[in-house]
């Protein structure tokens, strides 16, 4: 929760386009992972179904609309959040097949970067970070999008803080509930000074 919930943060507080796209992936792939291990954990073990049966009805449909997901006959957003879990922490394949055929999906990014912009954007930051090559976000962002519909990926960030909310909700009350019934002791509580 902690990972998802820095992720999500950092998405929200995002300046620079190419942080846009990166927090947004890491928030997505974070999401998506949470809900395979929610639903994996919930079809494996007893004790998390009969965990999840004690919460609150809004809190067990949270885990329901986590979990469901993950779900492999899962339709939209489910099918985008786990292509892009899947594509996030790899490069983009140089697939020979897929170039074969004209199909290579960087070439398909490439080609649509040249007809939106006709050109490559290259930003010089601090000396220390050197150049940054904004078209290679770009280029990224059109492939992984490339067969979505228009408006698609707009959807896509507007369904995301739903998701998370849910996410969000049934952690903390699976966490409450989990702290409340341990022994008297075992939970220390510390509030840091801000």
């Amino acid at each position: 929760m902690n990972d998802n919930i820095l992720a999500n943060s950092l998405f929200v507080k995002a300046e620079k386009p190419y942080e846009h796209v990166y927090f947004f992936n890491l928030a997505s792939s974070h999401l998506f992972e949470a809900a395979e291990m929610l639903r994996q954990a919930h079809r494996e073990w007893q004790e998390v179904q009969g965990f999840v049966a004690t919460l609150e009805t809004e809190h067990q449909e949270d885990f329901s609309r986590m979990s469901a997901l993950a779900d492999p006959a899962a339709g939209w957003p489910a099918n985008r959040l786990k292509t892009l879990r899947n594509s996030f922490f790899h490069y983009l394949r140089l697939d020979r097949a897929a170039a074969d055929v004209g199909k290579l999906p960087v070439i398909e990014g490439l080609r649509g970067i040249a007809q939106e912009r006709g050109r490559v954007v290259i930003e010089a930051e601090s000396v220390l970070t050197g150049i940054r090559s904004i078209f290679a976000d770009d280029v990224l962002v059109n492939t992984l999008a490339a067969d979505y519909e228009d408006g698609e990926l707009e959807k896509l960030v507007g369904a995301l803080p739903h998701y998370q909310g849910s996410l969000n909700r049934f952690g903390q009350a699976a966490l409450g509930r989990y702290l409340r019934n341990l022994p008297d002791g075992v939970v220390e509580e510390t509030i840091r000074p801000e």
